[in-house]
Formats: structure tokens, C-alpha cells, sequence
């Protein structure tokens, strides 16, 4: 298990079907979002990767999901055209399947983000890339304006505050308060015109403790990525309507312990979908919810005695 490629890939692909709830769209519609992700490391690629395999798992074919893919690093758009053989060859298989197949015919190594949002008009800009500033008003302007009428979905994962591509208040500003954001890094609420807007700490914490208490307690063979999906799906569905109302796409962290509850049922059901849970009980019927339930403790401690009297009186 690789906390950079599965956890922060499932917490953000979480984020992104909330994000899509919170547009009007259902689970489904990730396969028509066409995605810029900012970042060609461990990070970037580990989240596109998640995201693409669920879109296949959403009835697109590899190739089809992989053409939803603009990932851009340093040099512009990893694209296979317009690079040197010696240069593809160098990077990672990973990055290769992400630089081969692209929607846009004119995609070519090296077109800046501007270029890529301008002909590929994503409906999602993700940002893995540690560059602070890096979404700036003309990139979330352009980004706005190709999306409309739907809202634009921003995800600056960097961190810490001081490497992430776009605050909260710019993002809030330069779409007139339209942006559906999640970022890596903390932000406060913003008010603007009358309102306020409650930013998003896209976190691992939301997954993994779930993912963990859920297979350890099924006591399953492996995680699989089937398993890992399906933790992203009931974080999603964790979000309250009121959670929603108030412009968060990830639940409120004073509710963590209901969310990893609900995300350790669906890791635990969909193990015993996939065959791998082998605890006897869960394997004769007991109902998942209630004996992960009862497996889990509150740490509440009675307090400690101090008094020798105490006990005399």
C-alpha cells in the first residue's frame, strides 16, 4: 500500500464524485469529465490512475479513459508527440499511458496550460504540482468560461498553504463564486457579497482509517482496488445535504469517526463481494455494520484515582 498512489487516490477521487454531487451529476457522469491534472509525480499519476480506472470501471474501455487525460508537468503537457524517443523511453510506464492517447488530436509535448484548457476544455483542473500560484486568474478565468453553464471543479492538492496552485479566496473570487473546490492544504471560510463559502480539506484521513478498520476487522486476504473504489463512493455519500448546502464536498472533521464507520462497511461488503473476507462470522451472515460496530472503541477513560483516602469514605 502506497499512501501517495492509493490513499490520497481514492480521498480524491472521492472528492471528485462529491464534487460532481454537489454540480447535479450523479456517480456516473465521472466518465464524461475530461480531467488537466498539474503533476506528473507519484501523486499526480496515483490519482489520475485511481480516477481513470474508475471511470473503465464506469463503462469506458482503457483507451477511451486515458483520451480524458491531460497531465502536465514542468515542460508543458507529457505528450508523446513532439518528444524525443529517447525522452519517452525514459519515463515511467505510467507516465507513457498518460502521454500516448489524448481526446484532442492537437495535443502535442510541451502546449502550456493555458494551450491544454483552451482546445481540451476540461470540466475538472487538478493540481499535484507544489507550485504555488501556478492557477492564476487568467488560467481559473479561462477554466470558468469553458465550463459554463456548469461550475468549475478545483482541486490544488499541494501542500503545505505555501505551495498550493490557488487560495480559496481566488478561486471563490475569479469565478464569482461559482467554483467547486477541494484543496490539500487548509483554508478558512470566505465571505463575499453576503455569503459565506466553506472551503474543503481534500485529507487522507477521510479514507484510510476506514479502509484499515474495515478490512482488518473482515479480516481480508487483500485490499483490492474494487475495495478501495468503494471507499471513495461512501465518503462521498457521507456528505450531508446540509455539509453540501454549505459548499463542502468532504464531511465535516467532527463527524470522522461516522465516515470511517461508513467507509470500513462498504470496504468490508465489497471484500465479501470480491471473495477475500475470511472472517468466519461476517462469512455466516452477521451483519457487517453491526459487528465492525462493535469491534471498534470509543477512547473514553474513567478518571484516574488519586485520593489514598478515596476509597475509605
Amino acid at each position: 500500500f502506497n499512501d501517495d498512489i492509493q490513499g490520497t487516490g481514492a480521498t480524491v477521487l472521492a472528492g471528485a464524485l462529491a464534487c460532481l454531487r454537489q454540480t447535479g451529476k450523479t456517480p456516473e457522469q465521472l466518465k464524461d469529465q475530461t480531467i488537466v491534472m498539474v503533476g506528473a509525480g507519484s501523486a499526480g499519476i496515483g490519482v489520475s490512475a485511481t480516477i481513470k480506472d474508475a471511470m473503465v470501471a464506469a463503462g469506458l474501455s482503457e483507451e477511451e479513459a486515458l483520451g480524458r487525460f491531460y497531465v502536465i508537468e514542468k515542460d508543458g503537457l507529457l505528450a508523446k508527440d513532439g518528444m524525443a524517443d529517447a525522452d519517452f523511453a525514459s519515463l515511467a510506464p505510467e507516465q507513457q499511458a498518460f502521454a500516448t492517447n489524448f481526446a484532442h488530436a492537437a495535443a502535442t509535448r510541451g502546449d502550456s496550460l493555458l494551450d491544454v484548457i483552451a482546445y481540451a476544455k476540461p470540466t475538472m483542473l487538478i493540481g499535484a504540482s507544489t507550485v504555488a500560484g501556478l492557477f492564476d486568474e487568467a488560467v481559473v478565468k479561462t477554466f470558468h468560461a469553458n465550463v459554463k453553464p456548469d461550475r468549475p471543479i478545483i482541486m490544488p492538492l499541494s501542500n503545505p498553504t505555501s505551495k498550493c496552485e490557488v487560495s480559496y479566496a481566488d478561486a471563490i473570487e475569479w469565478t464569482d463564486g461559482e467554483v467547486v473546490f477541494a484543496s490539500g492544504s487548509p483554508f478558512d471560510p470566505v465571505e463575499r457579497n453576503g455569503k459565506t463559502y466553506t472551503p474543503s480539506q481534500c485529507n487522507n484521513m477521510f479514507v484510510f482509517p476506514g479502509v484499515g478498520l474495515g478490512a482488518s476487522i473482515a479480516e481480508c486476504r487483500v485490499v483490492t482496488d474494487a475495495m478501495l473504489r468503494a471507499a471513495s463512493v461512501a465518503c462521498a455519500e457521507a456528505v450531508t445535504d446540509e455539509e453540501m448546502a454549505r459548499g463542502q464536498v468532504f464531511p465535516s472533521v467532527e463527524r470522522i469517526r461516522d465516515v470511517s464507520l461508513d467507509v470500513a462497511v462498504a470496504v468490508a461488503e465489497c471484500g465479501l463481494e470480491e471473495g477475500v473476507v475470511t472472517r468466519a462470522e461476517i462469512l455466516k451472515g452477521a451483519d457487517v455494520r453491526d459487528f465492525i460496530e462493535t469491534k471498534s472503541y470509543f477512547p473514553a477513560y474513567v478518571p484516574v484515582v488519586t485520593d489514598p483516602l478515596h476509597f475509605d469514605q
